[in-house]
């Protein structure tokens, strides 16, 4: 079950990686601990365990992001068209004769 649970929240911030800043793990990180803590208070957990839980969501959302970051920063396609020809296009001159 503890497997499930940190590959989950690797997912998670996997996918917080891909798309968003670092600031907005702030978000995730205390909506966790709130559901870690709960969820062990309710089950009756003693607090070591619920501590370890805590340290490995934690651990795992952050691991999660930066690759999520990596992944997008390497193995995405930029999102600005390319030219095919790999030509790059400038803006036309217009000639102007000398003395005139």
């Amino acid at each position: 079950m503890i497997i499930v649970f940190a590959a989950t929240v690797f997912l998670i911030g996997a996918t917080l990686g891909l798309r968003f800043k670092v600031f907005i793990l702030i978000v995730p990180i205390i909506i966790g601990l709130v559901a870690i803590v709960g969820v062990g208070i309710a089950s009756g957990n003693g607090v070591g365990f619920i501590l370890f839980v805590a340290f490995l969501g934690l651990t795992a959302l952050q691991m999660g992001y930066v690759a999520g970051a990596v992944i997008g920063c390497f193995a995405l396609k930029p999102r600005a068209p390319e030219n095919p020809s790999g030509i790059v296009a400038a803006e036309p001159r217009l000639y102007r004769r000398p003395g005139g």
